[in-house]
């Protein structure tokens, strides 16, 4: 075959090696002859890179020219043969499985377009070649029966060890973590397909399951040196390795294998990528680090009891509460920690049955206000949930948050002192206060009122609801109190004069101030407060007033002369119609302004003055 012909037909067995693997199962499978190979696809690689290098030197011609060739068929041939005898590989199935080789090769030749020279000039080269081997595996296996028979037994026993090594092996690579065994020399005896996978992304070298040129690194080295010298069996370690460029952490198992007569001793490292999990428990401590954060930030008490009443977790604010170290609180109970530190025993004792009512009942509890009393003797008002709770997915716990309302309670107090003495004092004096709350609808619902309105309208504080309130009001006045009442559902404040009609009958005047108190949350007026005072007597008094100045003024109109009277300041307060019509003014533009300045001449403006 020419030179060109032997590179193109050698790149053609190259570029479908895998193609050539698949077709050569096939037969081995159809044939039964897959149950007495390794199975390991290095194998079958190892049996095709073989043939095909010994197909391409016979198709160099160095069969005809000698160079080793035909002692190098014989020994492949010879080896097989052996190796077919130890695992009961009988002659006849390994004819047909060289024929299954060799319809391989042939078929091949479709893969490829080829003229029909080449073609025929590479199928004579496959045939021949398989027809040699075929020659010379007969030939050594003639040989090798004559000694079967003398070896008999130890044959059978090869087998048997054939057999079991091919098990161990065969379940070596089936482990889906990577394994090296190391000798007592450290030397690396087997590593697994995973192992080579990883030797592979690790070193970015491919190594074969027969190649043990591998070094292994120092530090693996130094591992299994210490475990070999060592008392353990067993030694764990943790190792980040570069795979493809990227970091991927690794727990690796040490064990120390020694047989039983110590004829084989050496070290086992299996391989086990812990990356998802170090990257899933970083998350989780991110996630733990983060919920312990928000819980020390909030400034509510929150805890977590078992069903005991032991502190499992307590935040900050809980530990600032008790004046203790949160360590001191965690692993006991409210009752404990009274004891030790000095607290109401009282409290605790409740805190505790409180606890064990919740667990026992499943039910969440509601304490609107309760006290706690700190080691310094302060009193803290709190306001508290406790509700089941499942620890890791375990019942039988307390989760409670607790809200110092210590502040809002005082306050209280403090507002409840502060409208007891308004109340006392509206009652000393003929004004009343009162509180109305406002509904959604707008509807108002009276809250208290002082009992000066008793005295004055005559009506009680039970009578008072909407209808009554509309029987207060003048009926020609109520135009002005339901304005006021707009304004004040508006959220404006809103001040009104008018006349109420008493029990009685009697008409009285009442000056009426409100306020209205707006909820953001709602948004809108869910609250009025105010204050009325009667001004019944001011006002018969300015009605008395403008009567007699009207009178006055009729007097003054009727007489034949100017009339002005000037306050303190000179401002015209009261003009008759004379004087009006000797300035030429109006009484709307004359009064309230200054006199001297506006209606006496400058040249004796200062004299008059004085």
């Amino acid at each position: 075959m020419l030179k060109t012909q032997v590179s193109r037909f050698a790149d053609l067995l190259v570029e479908h090696e895998d193609w050539l693997i698949r077709r050569i199962l096939h037969y081995a499978r159809e044939g039964g002859y897959d149950a007495y190979m390794p199975p390991f696809s290095e194998a079958w690689h190892e049996i095709a890179d073989k043939l095909t290098e010994l197909l391409l030197r016979s198709a160099r011609g160095e069969l005809e020219r000698g160079n080793g060739f035909p002692s190098a068929l014989s020994e492949m041939a010879q080896r097989v043969a052996r190796a077919h005898l130890q695992q009961g590989v009988g002659l006849s199935m390994f004819l047909q499985m060289i024929e299954g080789f060799s319809k391989s090769y042939l078929e091949l030749l479709d893969q490829e377009e080829l003229t029909e020279e080449e073609r025929e000039e590479y199928a004579q080269q496959i045939r021949q070649f398989f027809d040699l081997f075929g020659i010379a595996y007969c030939a050594e296996w003639a040989k090798m029966t004559e000694e079967e028979t003398l070896l008999g037994k130890a044959l059978e026993d090869s087998r048997r060890i054939a057999r079991e090594r091919f098990l161990y092996l065969l379940l070596l690579e089936s482990l889906a973590a990577p394994v090296v065994l190391l000798n007592r020399d450290y030397e690396i005896v087997y590593v697994n397909a995973a192992g080579r996978e990883l030797c592979a992304s690790v070193c970015g070298t491919k190594t074969k399951s027969g190649d043990l040129k591998l070094k292994p690194p120092p530090w693996l080295v130094s591992y299994a040196r210490q475990l070999m010298e060592g008392q353990e069996t067993h030694v764990r370690v943790e190792k980040e390795l570069l795979v493809d460029g990227a970091p991927r952490v690794f727990s690796l198992l040490f064990s120390r294998m020694e047989d039983v007569r110590a004829d084989f001793e050496g070290t086992a490292v299996i391989f086990e990528d812990i990356t998802q999990r170090k990257q899933g428990e970083r998350a989780l401590q991110q996630k733990e680090r983060f919920l312990r954060l928000i819980l020390d930030t909030v400034p509510s008490c929150i805890f977590v009891k078992d069903g005991e009443g032991r502190y499992v977790l307590a935040n900050r604010a809980t530990a600032e509460l008790y004046g203790l170290p949160r360590e001191e609180l965690i692993g006991r109970t409210d009752l404990e920690l009274a004891k030790q530190w000095g607290l109401s025993l009282e409290e605790a004792q409740c805190f505790l049955q409180q606890d064990r009512q919740v667990v026992s009942g499943q039910e969440s509890m509601y304490i609107p206000a309760e006290t706690f009393t700190t080691r310094d003797g302060t009193t803290h008002w709190l306001h508290v949930v406790k509700v089941p709770f499942a620890l890791d997915g375990r019942p039988g716990y307390v989760l409670g948050v607790a809200e110092d309302i210590t502040q809002r309670k005082e306050a209280e107090q403090a507002l409840a002192q502060s409208e007891e003495r308004y109340r006392l004092i509206s009652e000393l004096i003929s004004d009343w206060a009162y509180s109305f709350k406002v509904d959604p609808d707008g509807s108002m619902e009276l809250e208290w009122m002082s009992d000066a309105f008793t005295r004055i309208s005559g009506y009680t504080v039970e009578e008072v609801n909407e209808q009554t309130w509309r029987l207060l009001i003048h009926p020609e006045d109520m135009h002005i109190a339901e304005r006021k009442a707009e304004a004040l559902l508006a959220g404006e404040p809103a001040t009104a004069e008018f006349r109420m009609v008493t029990k009685d009958g009697r008409v009285v005047w009442v000056r009426d101030y409100g306020q209205p108190i707006w909820d953001e949350k709602e948004g809108r007026v869910v609250r009025i407060v105010g204050a009325t005072r009667n001004i019944t007597a001011r006002k018969l008094a300015e009605e008395a007033l403008r009567r007699e100045r009207d009178r006055a003024q009729q007097y003054l109109d009727v007489a034949a002369v100017a009339m002005v009277a000037l306050d303190p300041d000179g401002r015209v307060t009261l003009i008759n119609r004379k004087g009006c019509e000797l300035l030429g003014y109006s009484e709307k533009e004359i009064l309230g302004r200054d006199w001297f300045a506006h209606f006496v001449p400058e040249r004796v403006r200062q004299e008059v003055r004085q």
